[in-house]
């Protein structure tokens, strides 16, 4: 109600603009558009609002069409989106030719556009002239606009009373309708293909035109006998043809009098081209242009359209709008909703997915592989080209109809394999020593700086999670490629494989290089294939007819991702990794907490945990969500790790969601630091502290602790393990016993931590989606809107730079770096709910 009062307030405005008379000389005849539903390059004539709607530029030439005469009069609409521009060519005239150019600017955001147009002639004693406009779409089904024309008042010469004359504002007021989505609001494209309209043009003159030329100055018009009214209506007959009808009765006085009339024209859309005719038996007008996006036809000759999505570099859960330096990274969720695009759009066959230097974790890879199998569900192709491909990009291709390999390509099909890596003997050689305590046999994160070997409690948890992986990834690609598992297993065991060899095994369909395979793919289909990238088909993409709609709920995901960390969030540099810091957080949540539009909330965990103290922060924020006035449900969508302070911050959730393969639990708590005392001693080194109490310098890097302050330590962690088993046990409604018999910083596949109550459900961010829209008693097949969130981290130009600069380091050089650097985040002292490592897929 707030947003239409404003609505209401800003058209007022408008229309309280003085208002006396209106002389302006007639220009071409257009296409019939209302100022309500007007949102293309004619916009600038129409409405300028409409250049704010973003649905791409078009470019036109129209010419009016009369049967009594030859007609040379011609224009140019060029624009669309944000900017227009127009040229009106008369050349017919009896008095003499005349030219109008008319500029228009727009913005407008989901509900409320406005706009300006400036335009000026040539040929015309005529003062230049500005426009406003507005429109108001609240509700999916109808739209409002208003435009004032002239409000400058411009002066025109008037040769027959032989003085400079003031013309006033004019107004045009009007209402699109669009009645079926009144039948339900989930009808999406049938919604938009029938619009009713209806315009008032009102306009008041000092003195009227008579039909010998003169003019009677004695006659004086008021508005309400000046209104000059349209009805008319859209209507999709068949997708790329639209009919065009407008109605518009007997309009008695005025110098555009005229009969009753009736319009009729029809709007041929090809792709992105477009014409159009429209004609009152008398005369027309006609137009002809193309436009930037692209509307489905049953016109046009389709062929069998494919589309290479090609998978390069490190797959990522988001990235930040802030980010100048980094090149723009392919993110999960814009690489799943992309395969949901191409699966709804009916020109497209297929999809050719291509491996270059490809990396994800094992969530990420199994959500990829899912979307592509619901891709192919819908009736449609997958085909998979490798070149040199890893486990991870085979067991993605292992779901395609179609596996292509380059002749002289290697697939490393070898297994799963987790390495761990052990710097107690080299921190003893350089004399530093690591001094950490832990709670838990199995939270072994500092065991890398602390033992020499592998524990026998990291051991018993990485085999258990090991061959959870492995089943699942024998399983699938078995599945995938028509195996049975024992026969999987054997070939796994083979590999290695050169491309012939994978040929041999069946591993692969054809061996081709990449320019073949677009003929493959038309002997396989028999029939005409188009191959695009999918810059080329962007050019594809279909414009949005649908009006924004108020009422509309809105689910937000709030990307969690990176190692926890007090204050604000980071996109990592050189020396450090990417971080979710607690402010940044805790802002996000409490904004789509309290924004009323949004309707539930899924938290996208993909961290390894951090600071305790940042992590208790989030979850409280996480919490809060559901102790409001209006309570909202905050789903949890574990991504490929969220463990430790990745856990805790989604143990209060109303639902948490993982992927069999995710990386979860590590419930425990660690705590120390490195002393470099010996260090310092071989290097002779001499440091001397003054303290006042006794444990003063307990966190300095020069000492040692002591008993007592070894105590002091074993107790915090402890407490703060205490309170971890806490909070789970109240979030996930179990007794603590329960809980630690499950916690001990042991970690778990998100499978077998369901089979633990630490996880509710498995799937992924989709799935968490839906799970969200339902939560917030979304109907089934209902339109809801996606807001991600949080909207930038702050811009740091020297982690920016750095970040440019590491782009260039070898791939295992910056690993290291990120190993060696992972305490940077934290604060000297500070407990830490930290996994204990990562697993990757290679």
């Amino acid at each position: 109600m707030k947003n239409l009062i404003i609505s209401t307030l800003l058209i007022t405005l408008l229309l309280s603009l003085p208002l006396h008379a209106q002389v302006a000389p007639d220009f071409l005849t257009l296409p019939y558009y209302s100022v309500a539903d007007v949102d293309n390059a004619f916009s600038t004539f129409v409405n300028p609002a409409g250049l704010g709607i973003k649905n791409g530029y078009s470019h036109f030439i129209i010419a009016p069409i009369d049967e009594n005469e030859k007609n040379y009069d011609f224009g140019l609409v060029l624009g669309g989106q944000f900017f227009g521009f127009t040229c009106e060519f008369i050349r017919n005239d009896l008095t003499a030719n005349r030219n109008r150019y008319t500029t228009g600017f727009g913005l407008g955001k989901e509900w409320l556009y406005g706009g300006v147009a400036y335009s000026w002639t040539s040929g015309l004693d005529r003062q230049n002239n500005w426009d406003a406009g507005v429109i108001v779409r609240p509700l999916r089904f109808i739209s409002f606009g208003a435009v004032v024309h002239g409000i400058n008042q411009p002066r025109v010469f008037d040769k027959y009373l032989n003085k400079n004359t003031l013309t006033s504002p004019g107004c045009d007021l009007g209402v699109a309708f669009r009645p079926l989505w009144l039948l339900h609001n989930s009808l999406n494209w049938f919604g938009n293909r029938l619009t009713f309209n209806a315009d008032a043009k009102l306009r008041k003159y000092d003195y009227t035109y008579l039909q010998s030329g003169m003019i009677d100055i004695n006659n004086t018009d008021n508005y309400d006998e000046n209104i000059e009214w349209y009805f008319g209506a859209n209507v999709e007959i068949l997708p790329g043809v639209i009919g065009n009808f407008t109605y518009s009765p007997e309009l008695e006085e005025g110098p555009h009098q005229h009969d009753e009339k009736f319009v009729a024209g029809v709007t041929i859309k090809i792709g992105i081209e477009e014409t159009g005719y429209i004609s009152d038996k008398e005369n027309g007008t006609g137009w002809v242009g193309f436009t930037e996006l692209y509307h489905p036809t049953i016109l046009k000759k389709k062929h069998e359209r494919f589309v290479k999505i090609k998978l390069q570099g490190s797959l990522i859960e988001y990235q930040s709008d802030n980010s100048i330096w980094r090149p723009k990274q392919r993110t999960l969720y814009e690489l799943i909703r992309q395969i949901e695009r191409y699966g709804e759009d009916p020109d497209i066959a297929g999809i050719v997915i291509r491996f270059d230097n490809f990396s994800a974790g094992w969530a990420k890879l199994q959500e990829i592989r899912e979307a592509l199998l619901d891709f192919e569900y819908s009736g449609k192709s997958v085909v998979a080209y490798l070149e040199n491909c890893g486990n991870g990009g085979y067991y993605i291709a292992s779901v395609a109809d179609q596996v292509f390999m380059n002749p002289v390509g290697r697939l490393n099909l070898s297994g799963l394999a987790v390495h761990s890596m052990y710097l107690r003997g080299t921190l003893d050689w350089i004399g530093i020593n690591p001094q950490f305590t832990r709670t838990g046999r199995y939270k072994t994160a500092m065991d890398q700086y602390t033992r020499e070997n592998m524990s026998n409690g990291e051991r018993e948890a990485l085999d258990y999670v090991l061959d959870e992986l492995f089943d699942i990834y024998i399983k699938d690609i078995a599945d995938g490629r028509g195996y049975i598992e024992e026969q999987m297993l054997e070939l796994i065991d083979d590999g290695p494989f050169t491309a012939a060899d994978a040929f041999s095994a069946g591993l692969v369909d054809s061996l081709i290089y990449d320019d073949q395979i677009e003929d493959v793919l038309k002997y396989f289909f028999n029939k005409k294939v188009t191959l695009i990238t999918e810059k080329k088909q962007e050019k594809y993409i279909k414009p949005d007819y649908t009006w924004y709609d108020l009422r509309e709920k809105t689910v937000a995901i709030i990307f969690a991702t990176g190692a926890i960390t007090t204050g604000e969030s980071s996109e990592g540099g050189l020396f450090s990794g990417k971080t979710m810091g607690s402010s940044t957080m805790m802002r996000a949540i409490r904004k789509a907490r309290e924004d009323k539009k949004v309707k539930a909330i899924v938290l996208r965990i993909d961290s390894p945990g951090g600071s305790v103290l940042a992590s208790d922060i989030i979850m409280r924020e996480v919490k809060r969500c559901g102790e409001d006035e209006n309570p909202k449900p905050v789903i949890v969508s574990m991504s490929d790790v969220a463990g430790s302070g990745g856990y805790y911050i989604a143990c209060m959730a109303d639902t948490i969601i993982a992927m069999s393969g995710t990386i979860t639990g590590s419930i425990g708590v660690i705590s120390g630091k490195m002393s470099f005392n010996d260090l310092f001693k071989k290097l002779k080194i001499k440091s001397e502290t003054l303290t006042r109490g006794k444990h003063a310098d307990m966190w300095n890097i020069d000492h040692s602790f002591t008993d007592e302050e070894w105590t002091k330590l074993n107790k915090e962690t402890n407490q703060y393990y205490q309170t971890f088993l806490e909070r789970v046990a109240e979030g996930r409604d179990l007794e603590i016993y329960d809980v630690d018999s499950v916690a001990q910083g042991r970690i778990w596949t998100g499978e077998q931590a369901a089979d633990r109550k630490l996880v509710d459900l498995t799937g992924g961010l989709a799935f968490a989606i839906q799970v969200a829209a339902q939560s917030a008693n979304i109907r089934e097949g209902e339109s809801f809107r996606i807001k991600l969130l949080p909207s930038g981290y702050d811009f740091d130009l020297g982690n920016e730079f750095m970040s440019a600069a590491m782009r260039n380091m070898p791939e295992n050089l910056q690993k290291l770096v990120g190993v060696l650097n992972t305490e940077t985040n934290w604060e000297d002292g500070e407990s830490l709910l930290l996994m204990p490592y990562t697993i990757e897929i290679e």
